[in-house]
């Protein structure tokens, strides 16, 4: 146990209230924020929510209040940067009001367990590296430099670190991290705007392409590690990106659905699975959840798509939470290229989500998610097609079949050397 630890989640309205003039939350997005407050109370620490009065609001309605241990409204007081760009500034005031040691936790990632790491000689936590060469990274330098990073006390050749879990171990490395990360959004929402940088952009090119604008990654990510790395920060990484997926490694500390959300607002069959899995797991073993699943149970009824599951029976969807969300992840893939179209399947064929392993049959005109795990009976056989290319699964020879007949396999990508 780290003595003091407490986790937080982050959830600032502005930025749904500008962009769309409602706050809107997808059904699996509010089941994995309740999972993951959950799961980090089983662990043995506060779990916390700093957001503001319309947010308190709109989750006291929904159910969701109850999985935290303090609600706190602070980002009420957030003024001073563009929320339609920094979307997730409100962490920064979170970082303040949690104090340190603490943990963020994005609200799609859920932390099963506390990643080892020496609390000693540990200043910061991160769930993995990215990439640097990643188009929204690329080209920072040129980018957001004039905004106070102009020095040469600055490297810009580190790899970022991806957020969805950030634990803080050293009070002045937050310190430090807040101010100079809250200067730079307040500067930028101060003297710069979007339609300027997406021209520059037009004049960078590197590795044959040009940068992606995403001025809350390097803010919030890019920027961390720039900070880490000019302390001499202990840094622990808690697991690493899967290049044949484009996914997190499969890993017993933390599931993060990232880039995976692409494919559940754009497919109800791979989403539905989730759905239904994500209301088993917290009906079982979350009592303090038997409110939101029976306004899911009771909103999601009234639609025709079934949805059968080990405790719920139904179809699952908010009737007030369909609008997407559009803003992509740092280094995302496209819907497209993350899933294959089922072009024909014989026997028994079922697959595993990527994040969480619900199991869903595989159909004729369905999709299959680029790494999820593929169960085939003796015999059976499905085939995928994706750019064009069509390629047969089936059990490999000689495969281990467990003891209800069932041999494993899963289509990924083939990693350059």
């Amino acid at each position: 146990m780290i003595y003091g630890l407490r986790g937080f989640h982050s959830y600032w309205t502005k930025p749904q209230l500008v962009k769309r003039g409602r706050i809107a939350m997808q059904d699996f997005e509010i089941l994995t924020m309740a999972l993951s407050a959950c799961t980090f109370r089983r662990l043995g620490y506060p779990m916390n929510l700093v957001t503001d009065t319309k947010g308190a609001q709109f989750l006291q309605r929904v159910g969701v209040l109850q999985c935290y241990d303090n609600v706190y409204t602070t980002l009420d007081k957030l003024t001073g940067v563009n929320p339609s760009v920094f979307f997730a500034a409100g962490k920064n005031l979170a970082y303040e009001q949690m104090q340190t040691p603490c943990v963020s936790i994005d609200m799609d990632a859920v932390m099963w367990r506390m990643p080892e790491f020496d609390e000693y000689n540990t200043d910061l936590v991160v769930l993995h590296e990215d990439i640097l060469e990643w188009d929204c990274y690329h080209s920072s330098k040129e980018l957001y430099g004039e905004l106070g990073f102009k020095s040469g006390f600055w490297n810009w050749n580190v790899k970022p670190y991806n957020v969805a879990v950030l634990l803080f171990n050293n009070a002045y490395l937050r310190t430090a991290y807040t101010s100079m990360s809250q200067m730079f959004m307040e500067n930028y929402s101060r003297f710069y705007n979007r339609e300027y940088l997406q021209d520059m952009s037009r004049d960078i090119v590197k590795f044959g392409r040009h940068p992606r604008v995403f001025e809350q990654i390097f803010a919030e990510q890019q920027l961390l590690a720039m900070i880490a790395n000019r302390m001499k920060a202990r840094v622990c990484t808690i697991s690493s990106i899967d290049a044949s997926t484009d996914h997190l490694m499969s890993n017993p500390v933390v599931t993060h659905l990232w880039g995976i959300k692409s494919v559940y607002r754009a497919n109800m069959e791979v989403k539905d699975a989730l759905v239904a899995g994500l209301l088993n797991m917290l009906g079982k073993n979350y009592p303090e959840t038997r409110r939101l699943c029976g306004y899911v149970q009771k909103v999601y009824d009234k639609t025709n798509r079934d949805v059968s599951g080990d405790m719920f029976e139904g179809s699952f969807h908010f009737n007030d939470t369909r609008v997407l969300d559009d803003m992509s992840d740092s280094g995302s893939v496209p819907y497209q290229s993350r899933v294959l179209k089922v072009l024909e399947v014989q026997g028994d064929v079922v697959v595993g989500d990527i994040c969480f392993g619900f199991k869903r049959r595989v159909r004729k005109g369905g999709v299959v998610v680029v790494g999820e795990s593929i169960f085939l009976k003796e015999g059976a056989f499905c085939v995928l097609m994706r750019g064009g290319k069509a390629v047969v699964v089936k059990a490999p020879e000689n495969a281990l079949h467990d003891k209800d007949g069932w041999a494993k396999t899963k289509v990924v990508k083939k990693v350059k050397e």
